[in-house]
């Protein structure tokens, strides 16, 4: 008897063990708990196909198919890292500037259309919710992403980024020439003086007053006397004759500046004007960084420049030895 007892409590508690454990299992794992954040990524698009692809576009609606956005055409072009950087800078705020860590988009999606557009560049709709930005605020917006040697943004309309001024003085047209056209940035830019400098300021002078990417020696020397007051050093004139003539050229190198800048100040006053620039940090044109006022006479000389704001990053492009 009592060992038919004894089983009969063994049976028991069996029974309740099993229940225990059914019961547990049946309960919501910690993964899925509420404690748990989803990527930016996921949050923003959770209701919408990652992917979606048919014979001449891609759509994406998560970063984790960038891979296949460039892959699922066939022959396409192979977006780059450049793209890929600037869509998860607003996408995620994930960037070198803190700025974008505020910047929060509610949905979104990334487009190739070949019927649209062409293979090098890209559809990004967005709506942003909230943003410390002012040159991206709240608001819906569509971009095209343009990669080429930098990726470029345009938007397709109400562009909220700084859009300078236009129909420029001849003096700011100058001013955009010279950042143009010393991409090497041996030319100061913050306030030192700008003589000593004939080797750069030839691509300024070949930029402005030159064409097809030459001048005459003799118009260079007269014109680096004129605009910056210095007396040309044959030593540094590298030369070639072209039609029994002497000319000057342009280093390929030089032809084009990625410096990112807006001209947002034109004003001439008692025969001189300042035209005032605003750098960028990104090739995007989001972040604003230095500003720079440059002072010119009515004969577009050059006079001097000074930096009236300083911002937090390097202009784009710019070498750092000309930071103060």
């Amino acid at each position: 008897m009592k060992t038919n007892i004894k089983v009969l409590i063994c049976i028991v508690l069996l029974l309740l063990f099993t229940a225990v454990c059914v019961s547990c299992s049946l309960l919501p794992s910690q993964s899925s708990s509420s404690d748990t954040t989803p990527s930016g990524d996921s949050l923003q698009n959770e209701n919408t196909e990652a992917i979606t692809v048919t014979e001449t576009s891609v759509t994406i609606t998560t970063l984790d198919k960038w891979y296949e956005f460039n892959t699922s055409l066939p022959n396409c072009h192979y977006f780059s890292s450049n793209c890929y950087d600037i869509l998860r800078m607003i996408i995620l705020g994930q960037s070198d500037f803190k700025e974008f860590e505020s910047v929060k988009l509610s949905s979104w999606k990334i487009l190739r259309d070949l019927e649209k557009h062409d293979e090098t560049t890209l559809e990004f709709s967005f709506t942003v919710t909230a943003s410390e930005l002012d040159t991206l605020p709240i608001g819906s917006y569509t971009a095209l992403l343009h990669d080429n040697a930098v990726c470029e943004v345009e938007f397709v309309k109400d562009d909220p980024r700084e859009q300078g001024i236009s129909n420029l003085s001849t003096a700011a047209d100058a001013v955009c020439d010279f950042i143009n056209s010393t991409h090497s940035w041996s030319v100061p830019i913050f306030g030192e003086e700008l003589g000593g400098t004939q080797s750069v300021l030839a691509d300024y002078i070949i930029c402005r007053y030159g064409k097809d990417n030459k001048i005459l020696v003799s118009d260079f020397k007269k014109l680096l006397s004129d605009k910056f007051g210095i007396t040309a050093n044959e030593d540094e004139i590298n030369s070639v004759i072209i039609d029994n003539r002497l000319y000057i050229e342009t280093q390929p190198s030089h032809l084009d500046s990625y410096a990112e800048f807006s001209i947002i100040g034109d004003e001439a006053m008692n025969g001189k004007t300042t035209v005032t620039v605003v750098f960028y940090a990104d090739t995007s044109r989001f972040v604003k960084t230095d500003i720079v006022e440059y002072y010119l006479d009515s004969e577009e000389r050059i006079l001097g420049c000074k930096r009236i704001h300083m911002g937090n990053y390097d202009p784009f492009e710019l070498y750092n030895t000309f930071k103060q």
